[in-house]
C-alpha cells in the first residue's frame, strides 16, 4: 500500500511541475512575443480594420486650430492593456512639451478624469466619445494628430519599447514642426 501511494504522490507531483511548466511557458509566449495587434482590447484589427493615417477626426469638441498637434489616447476603463500601459502614458505626459494630450474615453468625462487621476496619468482634456465614431476599434489607441484633425500617425495595443520610442519620437517631431 505505501508503494501504491508513493507512486500516486509522485505522479501528482510531476503533474503539478508539468502543468507550472506549461502555464509558465504560456505567460512567457505572451509577454515577449505576442504582437501588437493582439495587445488591444476590443480588437478586430486583424479583421481588417483599416488605416487611419490620413483620416480626419470627427471629434466635436476638438478644436483642431487652436490645438495643434494633439495625441489622442483612445482608451477605456475596462482595458488591461490600458492599465498595462500606464507607465509609458505617464512618460508620455510628461515629455509631450507643446503637444496636446486629450483622452478619448466611452465613459462618461467624470469616470474617465477619475481613472486617469487614479492611474496618475495626466492628460490636457479628456473627451467622451463613442470610440467606433473617431475610427477606432481597439484599445488603447494612440493617434497624433494634426491642426486639421488629419491623422498623421496610428499605434495600436501594448507597445513595446520600440514602438513607444517611436510615439516619443514623433511626438519630438511634432513638436520641431510647430
Amino acid at each position: 500500500m505505501n508503494s501504491f501511494r508513493k507512486n500516486v504522490e509522485w505522479a501528482a507531483d510531476v503533474g503539478i511541475a508539468v502543468v507550472a511548466l506549461l502555464l509558465c511557458f504560456i505567460l512567457a509566449r505572451n509577454q515577449f512575443f505576442s504582437s501588437p495587434a493582439s495587445n488591444a482590447c476590443h480588437d478586430r484589427q486583424a479583421s481588417g480594420e483599416k488605416s487611419l493615417v490620413g483620416a480626419k477626426i470627427n471629434l466635436p469638441q476638438a478644436n483642431w486650430q487652436k490645438n495643434g498637434k494633439t495625441v489622442l489616447l483612445a482608451l477605456s476603463t475596462t482595458c488591461h492593456f490600458c492599465i498595462d500601459s500606464t507607465p509609458f502614458y505617464k512618460r508620455l505626459t510628461r515629455e509631450k512639451d507643446g503637444v496636446r494630450v486629450v483622452a478619448v474615453m466611452p465613459q462618461t468625462v467624470d469616470v474617465s478624469k477619475k481613472y486617469l487621476d487614479a492611474n496618475g496619468v495626466a492628460v490636457d482634456e479628456v473627451a467622451q466619445s463613442a470610440l467606433d465614431s473617431i475610427g477606432v476599434e481597439g484599445t488603447p489607441t494612440i493617434m497624433l494628430v494634426d491642426d486639421f484633425g488629419v491623422v498623421t500617425h496610428r499605434w495600436v495595443g501594448r507597445l513595446n519599447a520600440g514602438q513607444e520610442m517611436d510615439v516619443l519620437a514623433q511626438i519630438q517631431s511634432a513638436r520641431q514642426v510647430k
